[in-house]
């Protein structure tokens, strides 16, 4: 099912941002559906479609126009570091989804050391189980032979500043998910949409 449905149900959310993994160009629809709609709601964004004449999906980001606009964008390839991690690390999993996100982190580091230091967020499926409960939801992946949170929104705030978490919004219970899991016909993805609200404040002294 196109993920379309994903974004019709949360752009009425308003948020700031809106990300996507493995977006489909042709069974999402984006190009013909995904970004004008957005762009109608107020939203600009960037997509990139992964490397390899296999690869047909990639990430899509948007962001509110009035709040915010694009200084710098630079598409970050992970496929070099997965590979040179590959003959160090047995499990499949930790060099897919691990290694990239330190390799994000690191050009993160290199965009604020460009443009000095800003707050930073880092979004998507790590496919890694939370080590404690905190704010993360009960699962944000819900399939019919597994049940947990894969899905995470990271923080990195200037030493000016500090993050103030102001709600997690929950996600749909198992009643209303069914015992068969997704993806299903009002879900068209088994990750569930993580929406949060937070704010930055001035840090205080103390």
């Amino acid at each position: 099912m196109p993920r379309k449905n994903t974004f019709q149900r949360s752009a009425p959310l308003a948020a700031n941002f809106l990300t996507s993994q493995r977006m489909y160009q042709e069974v999402d629809h984006y190009e013909a559906f995904v970004d004008p709609e957005l762009r109608a709601r107020g939203y600009e964004g960037v997509y990139k479609q992964r490397n390899g004449i296999d690869k047909q999906d990639g990430c899509a980001t948007f962001w509110k126009r009035k709040s915010f606009r694009l200084v710098h964008s630079r598409a970050v390839e992970l496929d070099g570091a997965i590979e040179r991690a590959r003959p160090y690390i047995e499990t499949p999993s930790y060099i897919t989804h691990n290694v990239a996100a330190k390799t994000v982190v690191r050009e993160i580091d290199k965009i604020e050391r460009q443009f000095g230091h800003m707050t930073s967020l880092l979004m998507g499926d790590f496919n890694s189980m939370p080590q404690t409960r905190a704010s993360e939801p009960l699962y944000t992946n819900y399939r019919q032979h597994f049940k947990g949170t894969l899905d995470y929104i990271f923080f990195r705030c200037p030493a000016e500043e500090e993050e103030e978490e102001e709600e997690v919004l929950d996600v749909p219970s198992p009643q209303d998910l069914g015992s068969q899991g997704l993806p299903d016909k009002s879900q068209p993805s088994d990750h569930l949409p993580l929406v949060c609200r937070a704010k930055l404040r001035e840090k205080t002294e103390t």
